[in-house]
């Protein structure tokens, strides 16, 4: 596969970049979360491959965050809100209706903050490592805040993973 051409969107005063590759029935956006290049993470045998195989089923949107890899340095506004403005204007400049987002740890916390915002611009979320930006609890503390929330794995698994089908397995 060729490498997709680079492209910048505007956030603000910004220039956000990003790549756009495959096609399918869905659009789906990556936010790894974690520093990135978009050009030289195709040098990564592993990388390339996934982004193939997601790119044969569906059109893919990446783009690095600011302060990352193409994209603009920022050191002042690095908040998850901003973050996730980033991603709108990503989606925007792609033409992109209601993709699938799909994010690893401060990507699917980002991500998470857009869907919930504006969830009629969001077809569904798929959040990888999350985490929660919380302070532990106190080690006396015996508060039910903290328990975890019980989910049917099945369920969950359904929700999360029925947009894109079973063709990520295998």
């Amino acid at each position: 596969m060729d490498r997709p051409r680079t492209r910048y969107a505007r956030s603000g005063e910004l220039a956000i970049a990003y790549q756009v590759h495959g096609s399918g029935d869905r659009d789906l956006v990556l936010n790894s979360g974690v520093a990135s290049n978009l050009e030289t993470v195709w040098d990564i045998p592993e990388a390339a491959r996934f982004f193939e195989r997601l790119g044969g089923f569906a059109r893919v949107i990446r783009f690095d965050r600011r302060d990352t890899g193409l994209s603009d340095p920022i050191r002042d506004d690095l908040t998850l809100e901003a973050h996730a403005d980033d991603a709108l204007a990503v989606i925007d400049a792609a033409g992109s209706e209601q993709p699938v987002l799909m994010g690893s740890l401060d990507g699917a916390r980002s991500l998470a903050l857009l869907a919930a915002t504006r969830p009629k611009r969001v077809g569904r979320l798929i959040a990888i490592s999350p985490g929660r930006k919380a302070s532990p609890p106190p080690r006396s503390s015996s508060s039910s805040r903290w328990s975890r929330p019980s989910l049917s794995s099945s369920t969950t698994r359904t929700q999360i993973c029925s947009p894109l089908g079973p063709r990520l397995g295998g």
